[in-house]
């Protein structure tokens, strides 16, 4: 993925890998700002957002070590989802918060608005793709007689 014009020599470059197959986790490593990671947060982390909690929260983290900074969440709920979609649906829509420092004096700036943008909407693209997928496996199943 490259982030900026075609003729800008400084614009930031990173692939964007899966951390594992069993995970859904994404990582990138950009040139500016270091190591990144895209995540569904987990029941507990959900909770502690709000009451009811919401059906899905994607997280982006900055990662040194072992070291975690949360830096921007999506956050999908009946609230928040975008009209006419399911808590089902893949790629449905959000509220995105970002917390990317640089805000006071002396902070260093943790990563770009336009960075977490982009890199929120190929997490979207992905869980299209995975539903996608699902879908097309159960219909060639369907097709060929698999379940009898």
């Amino acid at each position: 993925m490259r982030i900026g014009r075609d003729d800008d020599i400084e614009a930031d470059t990173f692939d964007m890998i899966g951390k594992s197959l069993l995970t859904r986790t994404i990582c990138f490593e950009s040139g500016k700002y270091g190591g990144f990671e895209w995540r569904y947060a987990s029941r507990s982390e959900r909770s502690a957002i709000s009451n009811p909690p919401p059906n899905n929260v994607l997280l982006l983290e900055k990662v040194v070590g072992d070291e975690r900074t949360l830096v921007a969440r999506l956050i999908r709920s009946d609230e928040t989802r975008t009209v006419g979609s399911k808590s089902s649906s893949a790629g449905n829509g959000g509220r995105l918060e970002m917390a990317l420092g640089g805000e006071s004096a002396g902070e260093a700036e943790v990563i770009d608005e336009v960075t977490v943008v982009v890199t929120c909407l190929v997490m979207l693209k992905k869980e299209i793709d995975r539903l996608r997928t699902v879908q097309i496996m159960v219909m060639s199943a369907a097709a060929s007689g698999g379940g009898s």
